[in-house]
């Protein structure tokens, strides 16, 4: 890159808040979050502060978990960071264990919550999708936990009954790329409409949702509260067709002696040989053709690369901690994580006018690490001329790359099957 075209860069990213990780969350916020729900007793104990700091600090290094001498230079060096006062005794293990056991969850759940504020704020809606307030894409996935939590969450495997695993349900909002709330439960759950039931007041939100929420009550609640929702048809539902919009286009009523109140759109669309079908409450055929709802229900893949990025980038495949508050704080902290990335990148896209998705996550977040993990090991606050360095490698190698290849779509309804509605 030329020196003309790095002035710019520098100029622009001077004021993205990279000059200390934590000063994405204002310093009043933490405050007041600590004394709210931390449970900071006493000045000798953990602060709820720097607690959360080193459970993020161990999601970035996760090689370091179980060391106690990284455990001690990670404490002492976040306390200096922070510019905490107070005794700089050991932190021992069992110390941090303790606190992993008692500190409440509703501390770190407000923290992800104002993080979630904060990247609501930059969300910039897609062109396509100006209409709705927000596009919610609804889906689980399991994470394997220690074997001690078994009694409590159980496990969804036949050929693993030893192994314990807990479903996390996941509200994840397309615009910005960032999940909203999560549930988290038993793996054996069966009930999948927790997180459905945590509407918004907001009205027009559009929900994707997969075939393991596919249930009438859901539907008839998303359409009452003034939100919007495309399904793919579930092969054994039971519909009647009121009226025909077009071709291979129906208003239904669905159910069969359990029947949903509201009447919804049956859309059709044919690629190659086979065809797929949609299940709407958007009636307008101008503005929302069968391969345009086609077209938006496609997006709801990128929950898919979110829970990848989670596991694989972040490494929660697997949660460490031995007791279930512990291991929600743990996930909450990989969450904020995920978040405080994500807001770097709303921002560094605001600058230069792109759209965040042109940005790689798994790149930013390298980068990000690297920088981290540095600080440290030396012991030192970074200073300004560093910093710098740090930005430019985030705008120079932290593109997202360009998909050459189209997803193959999985055919849930062949042709020969619906010819007799067609």
């Amino acid at each position: 890159m030329r020196k003309q075209e790095i002035d710019p860069v520098r100029k622009g990213f001077r004021q993205l808040g990279l000059k200390d990780f934590s000063k994405i969350i204002p310093e009043a916020e933490m405050e007041s979050i600590g004394k709210r729900y931390g449970g900071d007793k006493r000045k000798r104990d953990l602060p709820f502060k720097v607690h959360f700091w080193l459970l993020v600090y161990f999601i970035i290094e996760p090689t370091s978990r179980g060391l106690q001498g990284t455990i001690n230079n990670a404490w002492c060096q976040i306390k200096e960071l922070l510019a905490v006062k107070g005794e700089s005794l050991p932190l021992r293990k069992s110390s941090l264990s303790k606190k992993n056991k008692t500190r409440p969850v509703k501390a770190f759940e407000k923290v992800f919550e104002y993080l979630v504020k904060r990247c609501q704020a930059a969300r910039i809606p897609w062109k396509e999708l100006e209409k709705f307030s927000a596009v919610r894409l609804v889906d689980s996935t399991l994470i394997d936990l220690a074997l001690s939590l078994l009694a409590v969450f159980k496990t969804s495997r036949t050929d693993a009954p030893k192994k314990s695993q807990a479903k996390m349900q996941v509200d994840y909002e397309l615009c910005g790329g960032f999940p909203r709330c999560i549930v988290l439960e038993a793996a054996n759950s069966r009930n999948e409409k927790k997180v459905l039931k945590r509407l918004t007041k907001a009205k027009k939100s559009l929900f994707l949702i997969d075939l393991g929420y596919w249930c009438y009550e859901t539907f008839d609640e998303i359409i009452s509260g003034g939100h919007y929702f495309i399904s793919r048809l579930k092969d054994n539902a039971v519909y009647r067709v009121v009226r025909k919009l077009g071709p291979h286009d129906y208003i239904i009523r669905l159910g069969g002696s359990k029947k949903m109140k509201h009447l919804v759109r049956l859309v059709g669309v044919r690629y190659g040989k086979e065809w797929y079908w949609y299940v709407t409450n958007l009636i307008d055929t101008k503005k929302f053709s069968g391969r345009k709802i086609a077209q938006i229900y496609r997006y709801r893949w990128q929950i898919e690369i979110f829970f990848l990025e989670l596991k694989e980038i972040l490494k929660v495949r697997r949660l460490h901690s031995r007791t279930v508050n512990g291991l929600k704080l743990e996930l909450y902290a990989a969450l904020c994580v995920y978040l405080l990335v994500k807001i770097l990148m709303h921002q560094a896209a605001e600058k230069y006018n792109l759209k965040v998705e042109q940005i790689s996550f798994r790149k930013s977040y390298a980068r990000i690490a690297i920088w981290l993990r540095g600080i440290f090991i030396r012991q030192e606050i970074p200073n300004a001329e560093e910093i710098e360095h740090v930005l430019d490698d985030l705008v120079l190698y932290c593109q997202a790359e360009r998909r050459t290849h189209k997803r193959r779509i999985v055919s849930i309804c062949s042709q020969k099957k619906y010819r007799n509605i067609a």
